[in-house]
């Protein structure tokens, strides 16, 4: 199948944002003004601006000789990346596959997507609509190559839908500068009389490279589809997703619910035919005004379960804003795991694991992430290192649980103590631990815990059980060996039940 590429173009990126935030502005000159080594120089100008002659890369002191009424406003860091990071996303409406095109436009690959909006000129179309309601100039193409449908949005005055195979005849009539050139090999070529794509048709290769470089070779290539070229997207396609267009906005929250209904019955189909399960899913709503409300939900085990995942969304459902109306709904799942098909109703020791696991995802969902976990058991000596918590149900332990009594709770750090021992290698008798004196009345020990050389390095350490006069017992430790001029520090590590 011959790929298909939509490239967009916005000439007038951050100035028609700004003219949204302040519509009053639209037929005042204005710029956004760049630093570079000390001058100050215009980074974008807005239509009005253009017609009086101010061109981008201009200094500010000629912009103002030439329209001396032009308001310059301070460029804002990253401000364009982010205007196209989100236009792009939003792009996601058409294609999965959207990339952006830095500094002032986007890609699309619409291959075998067009259909969706009633074939390519229809989408092409609708893109450009869109986006100028949106308050945004725009011009969009469609080719076979990224390199031809982003020369044609900003240098074709003709036809923007350009056929399949139709490349080389769409760019003999454009300027050099439309392969995407630098401005000095742009420049160096017009200055040779190389001024249109046509006249480096005939031109030797090897001549063109050795006098170029191999960069104006490899763009005339991408844009002719000789050579293939990589679409970077903003956000990895997941292979899990599905749509639903809305005839009319939705307003109401029983339209989403019955939307997601219907998309989660047709995504969990999909992941049982592939004997996969969700570990995560992702629901958008694209409102009528180009604002995008998503919802994002995780599982502790992999399910395909709708019901399910339907009570999971539908308790965070409040966060979505329908604004005047969604028009497009889309469900993906980013995360999939392989899942087994006796894996939802297997019975072990009279506890279903998928309910369990249900469990856990709705109590995850109430009370926030990192709430709700299991410790399962590690193949080591330490105490703090014998144990791991997850908050996947259905991970695997790499060990099994020690025999030998350990506490219930365990301190993250042990705390010092001062001790009173009849014989340096018995165990105390009393100890205190923040201010508060403990007489022991029963001991068990000591249990020798050496270090693991090969993960970190440290003192032997001997382990004592303790239970004082009022019952509570107490898990504590003496750290290296007993010497004269060098006594043990003891420290408490845990507590029994």
């Amino acid at each position: 199948m011959t790929r298909r590429y939509v490239s967009v173009w916005f000439p007038y990126l951050v100035t028609d944002w700004l003219t949204r935030r302040q519509p009053a502005r639209a037929k005042r000159p204005f710029a956004v003004t760049g630093t570079e080594k000390g001058r100050v120089f215009i980074a974008e100008a807005n239509e009005p601006a253009e017609a009086q002659g101010v061109v981008r890369g201009m200094g500010l002191a000629d912009a103002r000789a030439l329209c001396p009424q032009i308001e310059a406003l301070p460029e804002e860091t990253g401000r364009g990346e982010k205007l196209l990071a989100a236009m792009a996303e939003w792009c996601i409406r058409y294609t999965p596959m959207v990339g952006a095109s830095s500094p002032d436009g986007i890609f699309l690959d619409i291959t075998g997507a067009a259909h969706l909006m009633g074939g390519e000129r229809a989408l092409l179309k609708d893109v450009v609509t869109r986006f100028r309601a949106l308050g945004y100039h725009a011009r969009a193409s469609m080719a076979d190559t990224l390199g031809c449908a982003w020369a044609v949005a900003r240098y074709g005055r003709e036809k923007p839908l350009i056929e399949s195979g139709q490349q080389k005849e769409a760019l003999a009539s454009l300027p050099v500068a439309a392969l995407r050139l630098d401005d000095e090999t742009a420049l160096l070529l017009g200055q040779l009389g190389v001024r249109t794509i046509r006249h480096l048709y005939v031109l030797p290769r090897a001549t063109l490279t050795r006098r170029f470089g191999k960069e104006l070779c490899l763009r005339l290539d991408q844009a002719l589809g000789a050579t293939g070229e990589a679409l970077k997207l903003v956000k990895e396609a997941p292979v899990y997703l599905e749509r639903l267009p809305a005839m009319e906005g939705i307003l109401t929250a029983e339209g989403i619910l019955i939307a997601l209904e219907k998309l989660l019955a047709k995504l969990c189909l999909r992941l049982a035919v592939d004997g996969k399960g969700a570990r995560a899913a992702e629901f958008f709503c694209y409102r009528v005004d180009g604002q995008v409300e998503r919802l994002r939900i995780g599982t502790g085990a992999p399910s395909r379960n709708p019901r399910h995942l339907y009570r999971l969304f539908r308790d965070r459902l409040e966060q979505i804003d329908p604004g005047h109306g969604i028009e497009l709904f889309t469900l993906s799942a980013p995360h999939v795991e392989a899942m087994r098909a006796e894996q939802e109703d297997a019975l072990q020791g009279g506890s279903d694991p998928a309910q369990l696991s249900e469990l856990a995802d709705r109590l995850t969902e109430k009370i926030g992430p990192g709430h709700v976990f299991r410790a399962l058991p590690q193949a080591s000596h330490a105490p703090e290192r014998c144990v791991r918590v997850t908050g996947q149900l259905a991970e695997k332990p790499e060990a099994d649980w020690a025999e030998k009594s350990r506490p219930v709770r365990l301190l993250t750090r042990p705390e010092p103590i001062e001790v009173m021992a009849p014989v340096p290698d018995y165990p105390p008798v009393l100890f205190r631990h923040k201010g508060k004196l403990h007489r022991i009345k029963r001991a068990e020990g000591p249990e020798r815990i050496e270090p693991e050389w090969w993960i970190a390095k440290g003192p032997m350490r001997d382990y004592y059980r303790l239970e004082d006069e009022s019952g509570q017992r107490y898990w504590i430790f003496r750290a290296g060996p007993y010497a004269p001029d060098n006594p043990p520090h003891w420290f408490l590590h845990g507590f029994f039940a």
